[in-house]
């Protein structure tokens, strides 16, 4: 998971008092494999306000524990959104996405500021993977492979 910092910025200035929400994946403010316009948002924010969002691998603690991570190393949320949300409720894309977020005032049409401020891990890994069957170059390449990869979150390499 990181923590993305945003500051939607729906108009050009800030107005005073803007305020600061950090909203986390659960099974109740994620959206698995699709964002639907129709959806209920999980926050309502206003312009300038600023969200601390956190997000999820979109890999199953089973599969990065046969990969190698140690079981302590996987999220807790990431536990908990695998075992809360149903498959009915997940869609058709593999993804995990945190929210979505309203901002009150925006309108369909309406640009949009949102500044990412910085990405802040929560893990010391990441996984690259693509199994048979999936995806592109599927000829090319008949097996599936996950790869751990290794994060420095004080240099912010891996």
């Amino acid at each position: 998971m990181r923590y993305l910092i945003l500051a939607a910025l729906a108009a050009a200035t800030t107005p005073a008092g803007a305020a600061t929400y950090e909203l986390k994946a659960t099974p109740q403010t994620v959206a698995w494999g699709h964002y639907d316009a129709t959806d209920k948002p999980v926050l309502t924010i206003r312009s300038g306000d600023t969200v601390v969002i956190h997000t999820l691998l979109t890999n199953s603690p089973a599969g990065l524990e046969k990969a190698g991570v140690a079981p302590a190393q996987i999220e807790p949320a990431l536990r908990a959104v695998y075992d809360g949300v149903p498959a009915s409720a997940r869609g058709p894309g593999g993804h995990i996405l945190t929210g979505p977020i309203a901002i009150t005032g925006a309108e369909p049409g309406d640009m949009l500021e949102v500044r990412i401020r910085k990405v802040d891990l929560a893990i010391p890994y990441a996984y690259n993977a693509f199994r048979y069957g999936a995806g592109f170059l599927t000829d090319d390449f008949p097996y599936a492979r996950i790869k751990i990869v290794s994060l420095d979150a004080k240099r912010m390499v891996g």
